[in-house]
């Protein structure tokens, strides 16, 4: 009976811990927000995302950006976005331009595991 009592400890403890293996990964998903560049000539571009979850206002914030694509690992839920910085491109008049601009939507939905998608319109200032 004693040399039973261990094991048995031994095995409901393995049991227990086992369980608390929770996959803490489904709380999180990547999210992809692409710019619409609205069919500019871009020589270049430069610019920040910043993204706010509504339920915790925790923000995330990413100055690398690939041809007006953020890619993010967040906290699923929704969000608010804004990307601001400044773009030269070319104009119909084959003149060089230098803006700035902002993409900004105040609500993105970021709620599935997986292809999670936005394209926000670019508006030049």
């Amino acid at each position: 009976m004693k040399k039973r009592l261990p094991i048995a400890l031994l095995a409901f403890l393995l049991l227990l811990l086992s369980g608390c293996g929770e996959d803490h990964e489904e709380l999180f998903t990547e999210a992809t927000i692409e710019m619409d560049l609205a069919d500019l000539n871009i020589l270049e571009i430069q610019g920040t995302a910043k993204l706010r979850n509504i339920n915790t206002l925790q923000e995330y914030t990413s100055a690398q950006d690939q041809g007006g694509i953020y890619h993010f690992q967040l906290l699923r839920g929704a969000y608010q976005i804004t990307i601001e910085g400044r773009i030269k491109y070319m104009d119909e008049d084959e003149e060089t331009s230098i803006k700035n601009f902002i993409c900004y939507t105040d609500y993105a939905d970021f709620s599935h595991k997986s292809g999670n998608h936005v394209k926000l319109k670019i508006t030049l200032r």
